[in-house]
């Protein structure tokens, strides 16, 4: 008995709700997935349905041992998708959201050589410096400088940033300005939060 096999036979029976419909969606005939089902029970040495006429339902071996077959073949499934697209490029729309000062100094000076290396990627870069709800927008990633706000979010560092401040030689004629707090009561243009 190929176990893989017989654990996807069962599980496809549990979501398809019977033997004919998990034949139907499998494309083998009735009697190839009940075997599968018999051979899979006699090996656990455990009931895992039971069965009526018409309708199959799980005992409660059967309810755990489903969960974890359902988990471990999409773990599989996923593993299978990412190793096949081993070597491929990526291909796809790509929504970022950045603030200006991001885009201006760091992305848009790079986007050219980006797009060379990715041509399939259609990417959409939506700048503004609010805070935007990824979900809601509908944003793949946000590049952003600052602390993380929202705990269900995944952040990376990606580099450290310093900032300086400028001022004409006549705007600081006449100040003391030793230290930030020196700046609290002058007329500043404030484009950062």
């Amino acid at each position: 008995m190929d176990k893989l096999t017989a654990m996807r036979t069962f599980v496809a029976v549990v979501d398809a709700g019977s033997f004919s419909n998990a034949a139907l969606r499998l494309s083998i005939p009735k009697t190839r997935v009940s075997q599968r089902v018999q051979e899979l029970e006699a090996a656990l040495s455990t009931r895992l349905l039971y069965r009526t006429t018409r309708v199959v339902s799980l005992t409660e071996e059967g309810r755990t041992y489903f969960d974890k077959c359902a988990r471990i073949l999409a773990d599989i499934d996923d593993i299978e998708q990412t190793l096949s697209m081993v070597g491929e490029k990526p291909t796809g729309r790509l929504r970022v959201s950045t603030m200006s000062l991001v885009s201006r100094y760091f992305l848009l000076p790079r986007i050219a050589d980006f797009q060379s290396a990715f041509p399939q990627i259609s990417l959409n870069l939506s700048v503004s410096d609010r805070l935007a709800n990824l979900n809601e927008a509908g944003l793949d990633c946000a590049i952003r400088g600052g602390a993380l706000e929202s705990s269900s979010l995944i952040s990376r560092h990606i580099r450290d940033v310093s900032f300086s401040l400028y001022a004409a030689s006549h705007w600081n004629a006449g100040r003391s300005i030793a230290a930030p707090e020196d700046l609290s009561g002058a007329d500043l243009i404030k484009t950062l939060r």
